[in-house]
C-alpha cells in the first residue's frame, strides 16, 4: 500500500497583495499527476488545505475539484483530511457524510465522547490493510489564571492523552494492523522556514512523549519546512505545497510517498519549477543600498536573458544605513521593462528620527498628535548642514502649528464618535 502524504496547502493565501490561484491549482494538479504515476493507494493531507477560516469561493471550487480529480484515480482507495489551526473545523467538515460515500474522510474536530470518527481504516483491494488515528488540529482548552508556562504545560498532556486514547481505540478495534497518526501540531526540536529550532513553547508537543512505539509513520502537519523531526525517521512535516514566504527561497517543497511493504523506506517527490512552470519563483536580496542596486540590476540582466513570461519576486533587505522610500528608489532604478517584482523592501536600520525617538525613552502613547508635530517642525527649524539656513522658519512654524489645529477641530467636528 502506498501512501502519499502532504499537508499545509493554505489555499487561497496570498503573497502581500499577490493572488495564488493559479500556482496553487498547477500544484493540486501535479499531485493528481504524481498519485498516477506512482499509483498511490491513499492520500493523507494533515491539515491547513485553506488559509483561513472564511475560503474564498476560488479556494472552495479549487479544493472540490481536485477531490473530483482524486475520485477519477483508479489506484486511490483512500483519503483522509484533518483540519490544521487555519481551517475552519466547521466549514471543512460540513460534507463529511457526502465525502465518506466517495472514501474521502475529514476530520475537523474532535469529540471527546466519539473517539470513533478520528479511528479511520484503509482499504487495499477491499480489505483493511491499516489504521489511521486522525487528529485535526487541537485547541487548548485554556486556564484562565494560570500562567504562559503552566498553560503551554497543560496543553502537552491534553495532546499527549488524546493521542494515547485514540491509539488505544485504534488497536482495540483494529488488530493487528498497522497503525498509522496523523496531527497539526508544533514538534520540539522541528525546524521552522528559517532554520529556526522549535524549543518546548508555543503550544509545542514532545514527540517522544506520545505513543510512537505503537505507530509505523507519523504524518505531520503545520510547519511549513519538510523534515524529519528528531532523528526519527517515521515522523515526518510534509511541509507547506507553496513557499509561504521568503525565509523558503531556497528551499524545496515535496510530496512524501511511503510504502508499507517497505516501512524502512520513505521516498521523497521534490516539487520543482521544471514540474510545475507556474510556481512562483522568489530572491532574497541583502545588503547596503549600492550592493542592493548592483545585485538587482545584474538580476535583471539574468532573468531578462531567460526570458520568462513570469516576474521574479523579490525581498529586499537593506542592512546599511536607512534610506527613505528606498522601495520607489529601487523600482524606479529596475525601470518599467523590468522582470523583478520588489514585493517586500526593508530598512533594517530605524529612521534616525524613530531611533532618537526610541533613545529618549518616552512612550509613543503618551505622545499627543500637538506634540508630535511641534518636535517634527523643530526638527525642520535647525539650520541645516548646507548653508545654515532652516528648512522652515519661525513664521512658517507658527503657520503649520495653526492649520494643523484647523485639521483636527475639524476631524472632531465631522467624527461624531471622536469622544
Amino acid at each position: 500500500m502506498l501512501i502519499l502524504h502532504t499537508s499545509d496547502w493554505h489555499l487561497g493565501s496570498e503573497m502581500e497583495g499577490r493572488r495564488r490561484i493559479d500556482e496553487s491549482a498547477a500544484l493540486l494538479h501535479y499531485m493528481i499527476q504524481t498519485i498516477q504515476r506512482e499509483n498511490v493507494n491513499t492520500l493523507l493531507v494533515s491539515g491547513d488545505v485553506f488559509d483561513n477560516h472564511a475560503p474564498s469561493n476560488q479556494a472552495t471550487r479549487q479544493y472540490y475539484d481536485f477531490l473530483k480529480e482524486l475520485h477519477q484515480c483508479k489506484s486511490v482507495e483512500n483519503v483522509v483530511i484533518i483540519a490544521g489551526n487555519h481551517d475552519s473545523p466547521s466549514y471543512l467538515e460540513a460534507p463529511a457524510g457526502l465525502l465518506e460515500l466517495l472514501n474521502i474522510h475529514v476530520i475537523g474536530s474532535i469529540n471527546e465522547n466519539d473517539l470513533e470518527r478520528e479511528v479511520v481504516p484503509l482499504k487495499e483491494d477491499g480489505n483493511i490493510k491499516a489504521v489511521v488515528c486522525a487528529v485535526p488540529y487541537l485547541i487548548s482548552p485554556g486556564l484562565p489564571g494560570k500562567t504562559q508556562a503552566e498553560q503551554d504545560a497543560a496543553y502537552e498532556q491534553y495532546v499527549i492523552n488524546h493521542y494515547r486514547r485514540v491509539v488505544d481505540l485504534a488497536k482495540t478495534t483494529y488488530p493487528e494492523v498497522p497503525l498509522i497518526a496523523m496531527g497539526h501540531f508544533f514538534a520540539v526540536g522541528g525546524k521552522g522556514s528559517d532554520d529556526t529550532v522549535l524549543r518546548g513553547n508555543l503550544h509545542s508537543i514532545h514527540v517522544e512523549a506520545l505513543p510512537l512505539g505503537d505507530i509505523q509513520y507519523f504524518a505531520l502537519g503545520h510547519l511549513h519546512k519538510p523534515q524529519i523531526v528528531n532523528g526519527l525517521q517515521h515522523v515526518r512535516y510534509a511541509g507547506s505545497l507553496m513557499k509561504m514566504s521568503f525565509a523558503e527561497c531556497e528551499k524545496e517543497k515535496e510530496f512524501v510517498l511511503w510504502d508499507m511493504d517497505h516501512p524502512d523506506v520513505f521516498r521523497t517527490q521534490p516539487i520543482t519549477v521544471q514540474d510545475v512552470p507556474e510556481i512562483s519563483e522568489m530572491a532574497l536580496l541583502e545588503g547596503d543600498v549600492e550592493k542592493l542596486e548592483k545585485d538587482l540590476l545584474e538580476l535583471k540582466s539574468k532573468r531578462l536573458q531567460q526570458n520568462s513570461d513570469k516576474p521574479l519576486w523579490i525581498a529586499i533587505n537593506n542592512t546599511g544605513a536607512f534610506y527613505p522610500d528606498l522601495k520607489n528608489h529601487l523600482t524606479t532604478l529596475l525601470g518599467d521593462d523590468s522582470p523583478l517584482d520588489i514585493v517586500v523592501c526593508k530598512n533594517q536600520a530605524l529612521n534616525p528620527q524613530f531611533a532618537q525617538f526610541a533613545k529618549s525613552g518616552r512612550k509613543l502613547q503618551e505622545m499627543t498628535p500637538e506634540k508630535l508635530f511641534d518636535e517634527f517642525l523643530e526638527g525642520q527649524s535647525r539650520p541645516t548642514e548646507e548653508n545654515g539656513e532652516p528648512l522652515i522658519s519661525a513664521d512658517d512654524r507658527q503657520w503649520y502649528k495653526l492649520k494643523l489645529l484647523e485639521a483636527l477641530r475639524a476631524c472632531e467636528e465631522d467624527d461624531q464618535n471622536a469622544q
